[in-house]
């Protein structure tokens, strides 16, 4: 039987990519909320904005640059559906981020009732069992959604050829010509 563990992104690459992600992420959630408090919109769209801003950011990356982000290209890996291998349909491109931010968050309102920081940590390190312990390495999100993250080769350069690629002994050109004395 094949494993498909060789073409599917590790652990690693896939929380690698996770960081480098949540930096622009938390970059503009940053400003966002700055300009919110700026200009006294209150405390209701400032509950909405990190993940709206998580969703859109995602959801952008994985239609545009099939299945990619700027964390997943420079780890080399993508997003693929689970069932064709091939790229994502809209529908999965917007609903795996938003599955992830309602599972990622989904334990936060636990940790403020009994304020302890470690139940927010639940769906991660739950997501990170998942991870190691599934056939194809997916997560709650990549299950729901249909979807696996598998690795890409690196792009390589184009490199022309230093001499003719044929000589006049190959047989696919004809016969090579008689040299007359």
């Amino acid at each position: 039987m094949v494993t498909p563990t060789p073409f599917l992104a590790s652990a690693t690459k896939r929380l690698g990519a996770a960081l480098v992600d949540a930096a622009p992420v938390t970059l503009v959630s940053i400003f966002a909320l700055a300009l919110i408090d700026k200009l006294g919109l209150g405390v209701g769209p400032m509950i909405g904005i990190v993940p709206l801003i998580f969703i859109v950011y995602h959801s952008f990356f994985n239609y545009r640059w099939s299945g990619e982000t700027p964390g997943r290209r420079l780890f080399d890996i993508r997003v693929v559906s689970s069932r064709s291998a091939l790229d994502l349909t809209l529908t999965q491109c917007i609903a795996r981020p938003v599955v992830r931010i309602v599972w990622l968050l989904g334990f936060v309102p636990f940790a403020v009732a009994f304020h302890n920081p470690w139940y927010s940590l639940t769906s991660a390190i739950a997501d990170l069992l998942l991870m190691s312990s599934l056939p194809w390495r997916q997560t709650l999100a990549d299950f729901l959604c249909r979807t696996i993250v598998v690795r890409t080769p690196p792009p390589q350069p184009h490199r022309a050829p230093a001499a003719p690629m044929y000589s006049t002994t190959d047989a696919e050109f004809g016969v090579a010509p008689r040299h007359v004395k």
